[in-house]
């Protein structure tokens, strides 16, 4: 199922990535293709944040790439 919400969300994206990924065997690769610098990310409760003028943490997803690199280890 798709949630569709406003924004560039590279961090859910690799999130949902992994997760797909997790129960796969062999060579785990992620492709990335964007239109644009991530806009929002999943805050820690859970909630959406997008803002598309100011982005106050322009590595929020930074945390889930090192996720889904150990993973493919």
């Amino acid at each position: 199922m798709w949630d569709y919400v406003y924004g560039t969300n590279l961090q859910h994206a690799l999130v949902l990535a992994r997760r797909m990924l997790a129960h796969q065997h062999g060579t785990k690769q992620i492709i990335c293709v964007t239109d644009a610098k991530p806009t929002a990310h999943i805050e820690p409760d859970g909630e959406v944040f997008f803002n598309y003028r100011r982005w106050p943490r322009p590595c929020a997803h930074h945390a889930e790439v090192v996720r889904c690199t150990r993973a493919a280890s």
